[in-house]
């Protein structure tokens, strides 16, 4: 049968690994990203692509450590890594990484 709805997957330890919403047999919202039990990822999927901003988080928090922006799963637009009170911005254009300013010509 067709994978339809929400889909946990559990380590052998019985620990959760990741909760996922399917839609006729492919990823279709939001998969959360366990490790050691704590949820440390959520990833927004359309029709089993990345497509969003994935938010890394810091384990057992709320606090995001990452943002990675997607489209058509392949990095497009701005990754930034939050450190201390700073950030980091690495700019992607399909996949490349560009200069913010090459970003906004390419875009044009």
């Amino acid at each position: 049968g067709r994978i339809h709805g929400t889909r946990s997957t559990y380590s052998p330890t019985g620990e959760p690994e990741t909760i996922e919403d399917w839609s006729n047999d492919r990823l279709n919202g939001l998969q959360i990203v366990f490790q050691n039990g704590e949820k440390v990822a959520e990833v927004p999927y359309v029709n089993g692509k990345r497509q969003g901003v994935e938010k890394r988080l810091r384990a057992g928090t709320d606090e995001v450590v990452q943002t990675i922006t997607w489209s058509q799963d392949v990095r497009h637009g701005p990754s930034i890594v939050y450190v201390d009170e700073s950030k980091i911005t690495d700019w992607y254009f399909e996949g490349n990484k560009v200069s913010r300013a090459e970003f906004v010509e390419k875009r044009q």
